[in-house]
């Protein structure tokens, strides 16, 4: 987006100082990642920091502009002279009334990613590729997938851009719901159902209901991706209203998945309309050559060339902390370390145990979020752990003791 601060104040409603001239064409609520022009600084007022604190260092960083309180102008009418301030009555409301004007008027096509587990890299490989195969699109970036960071994304929609990927997360039933119909995708990619963030959704049952949410968004002409190994979504997309796709290793699915090879990288050859694409990722994990599944999926709905964006995944590289590999003091470490949950967790120990090393250890903390049932959690992924063959298991943080119960009679079991 790149409106000037005069339509910008015309659309919310919002009471102008400054010249009105200034533009504006992404918005953050931090003055340190503000752009190099164009940068909206939206003073929100949370629960232990009041942005308004922050306008002159806003405005010192090369804001064009701040949304702030009505109430408040008095107190900050000499900053204009940096930056046009933008009254309004409620903040995060605007930033809201922003990001739907600017989806309204973007034409281009829109994809969605949610799920329990790999939604990030699945976001991340697609955008990827979409980049190289369409051009400068716009994408989530960082963890900014919450009632924040979408509409965040959505006013940096440039109207002739050639894609947006928005990332969807969801810590408490609802989200979902207001974040479809904010973002409304063309095609909407749920990665997986499984035990995050149970203390707001209580079971597994309220997890599907909130990512099955974002396919029950889409228009009957829109496609939802799903895997089909996950059999909560499996029986739950016959109910859903629009068009559907599978990825797995099952023979009916769009995307199969076969030929899997696992050690310091992950490949595999992935079938799409009976043709196989081999496809050679840069870090270990089998279970990324699902998240690449789905991408290429969304890559063929768009018309991309699915040869090439699986030629592409070779030069993916993930996130920090995500499968990510390091060497200190002359040893290895694999680190997978951001927001883990008991899906996650099995699946780095599933990949640790088909890598060749000396001596394999796992090194594991506490989940978060897991609700009232977060003991017994520990405890099948302790279980788990042990089933994996390595040659040392360290379970360090509050739920070190439900760890090891569950890995009980495992050898080289360390609880800090």
């Amino acid at each position: 987006m790149k409106r000037s601060t005069q339509a910008v104040a015309e659309w919310l409603g919002a009471t102008l100082v400054g010249s009105g001239e200034r533009f504006v064409c992404e918005a953050v609520n931090d003055h340190r990642r503000l752009p190099p022009v164009g940068g909206l600084f939206v003073a929100l007022l949370g629960s232990r920091v009041d942005g308004h604190e922050y306008l002159a260092a806003a405005a010192l960083a090369g804001a064009s502009a701040a949304l702030v309180e009505r109430t408040r102008l008095a107190d900050y009418g000499h900053l204009s002279t940096s930056m046009d301030l933008l009254g309004v009555d409620d903040v995060e409301a605007s930033l809201w009334t922003l990001a739907l004007r600017n989806r309204a008027e973007y034409r281009g096509p829109v994809v969605a990613v949610t799920g329990s587990v790999g939604k990030t890299t699945t976001k991340n490989m697609l955008s990827f590729v979409l980049t190289r195969l369409l051009g400068d699109g716009v994408y989530t970036s960082g963890n900014q997938n919450n009632l924040l960071g979408a509409p965040m994304t959505l006013v940096r929609v440039d109207l002739g851009g050639p894609f947006l990927v928005v990332e969807l997360g969801s810590n408490a039933p609802g989200e979902i719901p207001r974040l479809a119909a904010l973002t409304r995708p063309d095609i909407a990619i749920i990665t997986a159902v499984g035990a995050a963030h149970l203390e707001g959704f209580g079971t597994l049952a309220g997890v599907l209901a909130e990512k099955a949410s974002l396919a029950r968004a889409l228009a009957p002409q829109g496609l939802a991706i799903y895997p089909s190994g996950d059999a909560l979504l499996r029986t739950d997309a016959g109910t859903w209203n629009c068009r559907t796709v599978s990825f797995g290793t099952e023979a009916r699915d769009d995307a199969q998945i076969t030929a899997v090879h696992e050690g310091q990288t992950a490949s595999g050859t992935i079938t799409i309309d009976g043709i196989g694409h081999r496809v050679e990722l840069s870090v270990p994990g089998a279970f990324n050559l699902l998240n690449a599944a789905a991408a290429l999926l969304a890559v063929r709905e768009l018309g991309g060339d699915v040869g090439e964006a699986a030629r592409l995944l070779r030069e993916f590289v993930p996130e920090s902390m995500r499968m990510e590999w390091r060497t200190v003091a002359g040893m290895r470490f694999l680190v997978d370390s951001y927001n883990a949950n008991p899906d996650s967790v099995k699946a780095v120990l599933a990949t640790i145990s088909q890598v060749s090393a000396p001596r394999r250890v796992a090194v594991l903390g506490s989940m978060l979020e897991l609700g009232l049932d977060s003991a017994a959690w520990h405890r099948r992924v302790g279980s788990a752990a042990a089933a994996a063959g390595l040659d040392v298991l360290v379970f360090v943080g509050a739920n070190a003791e439900d760890y090891t119960g569950g890995a009980r009679g495992a050898v080289g079991v360390w609880r800090c």
